[in-house]
């Protein structure tokens, strides 16, 4: 018995994975919780309407789970001053005896439980206070567990059922099972119309998914819904738009959605070191073997190179296209490097390279042919043809042989612009003048919350000529969250009646409202 009770105590995981402040989906009825839906505010209005000058017993019908323990919660809260209300479990009435002592317990100036005339002295006190500008009401929730004798008997507590209905008003909360008993009592009265039919309306899936996200709000939750479209569709369609159902399935999904990404996070630390040793391994041992392969390949296949013999070459002129100067011969080393060094080029150009016949060593000249006749130099190699270059000027006769290779231009190519970058705390991130002028209590609708400020952008750019819309930028954990909000309305009734008025793309978004206060809490640090 401990051991449940400090389970049910305990808040499920996902609670504090999603940062919450309590579980939103847990079994219970807080007014703060109240989805204030235009529809079932309308109903609300009616029912408080009806209290006051109807004489007939409001019933209040719908199936079980949809939501009627939360609207009687909701009138008591909104009944007038003038109202002395008396609530009721029809579970705990099993015969008119039992009926009586709750009733005189609700009405202790009216009459004792155990006097023969309890039923007259009753109607006398209620009809005693409707002298005085004031009224008796009596609710009962569950009235479908009422036994039929105990209806009798509250409706008999005066001579007819219509006399009891006008001295005390009486409202009943049940499920469809109350219908026959209704129906024999009318039956029985076949010239009164005592049964004044209010049916509660299931949610529509738009209804459901805005009603899950209100809850998740109220609990503390800021950001995208956890639920994907399908899970929302799946439970709205299991749930038939009953909310005391779709907070059963909600709490059902995320205990597996946690419980899921705690598999997911075992199995990959269970799996992660193994995998990643077998492929080490495995790619090694392949590495291995293809060298080894590689290696016997060219073992076997590789041609016998002939034997090099030492020969010396009659180097050509350092410079053919430059004219030879008199200078004192030098010693060339038996086996000169001809060839030519390499230019620097500057990096990032598209110049062409120039050619080696332009280019000379440095601690080079030309060899100056011996005394005598001269003998035929032999004819270099055929090069390829050097570019057109101008002929030198006569001043650059008179320098050495050796020259230096030209400094190469990079060619001009196409400018780069730097494209401007929007800053991060642009106007459309920061929080406009418009937030801090709002009163903390008021109310506004969240239409959208993002981590990339482009993603407001674009949806300021592609709703907002229709309605007048809010930028802020929030802070959530360590990082920006842009988000963007719409209206200012006095309290969360107002605030949920003027969802229907946004257009049908908005609609859809599924927007919920929101304080002020709670949205400065997350402005961002200064």
């Amino acid at each position: 018995m401990n051991r449940e009770a400090s389970q049910q105590s305990q808040p499920p995981d996902y609670v504090a994975a999603l940062n919450l402040d309590t579980d939103p989906f847990q079994d219970r009825h807080e007014p703060r919780f109240f989805y204030a839906d235009p529809v079932l505010m309308q109903r609300l209005d009616l029912l408080q309407h009806l209290t006051r000058f109807s004489e007939q017993l409001l019933y209040v019908r719908a199936p079980e789970g949809a939501g009627k323990t939360m609207l009687l919660h909701q009138l008591r809260l909104r009944a007038a001053d003038n109202w002395h209300t008396c609530q009721l479990d029809g579970a705990a009435m099993g015969s008119p005896a039992e009926l009586y002592v709750q009733l005189s317990r609700c009405f202790p100036d009216a009459a004792a439980e155990n006097t023969e005339h309890f039923g007259s002295d009753l109607i006398h006190y209620c009809l005693g206070l409707q002298q005085s500008g004031q009224l008796a009401v009596l609710v009962i929730d569950d009235a479908e567990r009422l036994p039929a004798p105990v209806l009798e008997a509250l409706l008999g507590l005066a001579r007819s059922p219509a006399e009891t209905l006008k001295a005390l008003r009486i409202l009943v909360f049940a499920t469809p099972a109350l219908d026959t008993t209704l129906q024999s009592l009318a039956a029985a009265s076949p010239g009164d119309a005592l049964v004044h039919t209010l049916d509660l309306p299931p949610f529509d899936e738009q209804q459901s998914a805005a009603y899950l996200m209100y809850r998740l709000a109220i609990a503390g939750y800021s950001g995208d819904s956890p639920f994907s479209a399908t899970e929302v569709r799946a439970m709205h369609k299991t749930a038939a738009g009953r909310p005391g159902e779709l907070n059963r399935l909600a709490r059902e999904t995320l205990l597996e959605q946690n419980q899921q990404r705690a598999g997911l996070r075992q199995a990959a630390g269970a799996v992660r070191r193994p995998q990643r040793g077998a492929w080490i391994a495995g790619v090694a041992l392949t590495a291995v073997a293809l060298i080894a392969g590689g290696l016997w390949y060219l073992g076997s296949r590789a041609p016998e190179l002939p034997l090099l013999s030492e020969q010396t070459v009659q180097l050509p002129p350092a410079n053919p296209l430059v004219p030879p100067v008199d200078t004192p011969p030098a010693a060339i080393d038996p086996e000169p490097d001809t060839r030519p060094p390499e230019v620097p080029v500057r990096s990032g150009t598209d110049a062409a390279p120039v050619p080696p016949a332009l280019v000379q060593a440095p601690d080079m000249q030309e060899p100056q042919a011996p005394a005598g006749d001269p003998e035929p130099a032999p004819e270099p190699a055929p090069e390829p043809a050097p570019e057109a270059v101008a002929p030198e000027s006569p001043a650059a006769t008179d320098a050495p042989a050796a020259t230096t290779a030209p400094e190469l231009e990079t060619p001009d190519g196409p400018e780069e612009t730097a494209v401007p970058v929007a800053p991060a705390d642009s106007d459309a991130a920061a929080a406009p003048d418009w937030l801090t002028e709002q009163p903390g209590g008021y109310y506004t609708l969240q239409l959208l919350g993002a981590r990339a400020p482009e993603t407001v952008e674009r949806f300021l750019a592609r709703h907002g000529e229709r309605i007048e819309l809010h930028p802020i930028r929030t802070w959530r954990g360590d990082a920006a969250w842009h988000i963007v909000v719409t209206g200012s309305y006095p309290d969360r009734a107002a605030a949920t009646a003027a969802l229907a008025a946004l257009p049908a793309p908005l609609r859809k978004l599924q927007p919920w409202p929101r304080r002020f206060e709670q949205i400065r809490a997350e402005l961002p640090p200064e």
